[in-house]
């Protein structure tokens, strides 16, 4: 499973090939990150936070990938009492 935003342009165009077939974060920064979720980082570069809104200070957005073992994790963390969670990416804070 592929989630990108649909009104972005993808430079390489194969740019999530490179990504490893599990559950694989692509950050990059925007212009204008308020209309958008962030990732939120620690000084290291490490994710703290994703799925928060970009009024946090984040440059950084997001999109990701992930294998259907790992869809099939996140839909039983779903169903196993998470159901108010609506987007992927909380779950996979979860």
């Amino acid at each position: 499973m592929l989630v990108g935003l649909p009104d972005t342009i993808w430079f390489p165009t194969a740019g999530f090939a490179f990504l490893p077939m599990t559950v694989s974060f692509l950050f990059f920064p925007v212009a204008q990150p308020e209309l958008f979720d962030a990732v939120i980082t620690d000084d290291t570069g490490s994710v703290e936070k994703s799925g928060e809104t970009a009024g946090a200070g984040s440059r950084w957005i997001w999109a990701h990938q992930m294998a259907g073992r790992e869809l099939a994790t996140l839909h039983r963390l779903w169903c196993g009492g998470n159901a108010a969670i609506k987007y992927s990416v909380l779950l996979v804070n979860a």
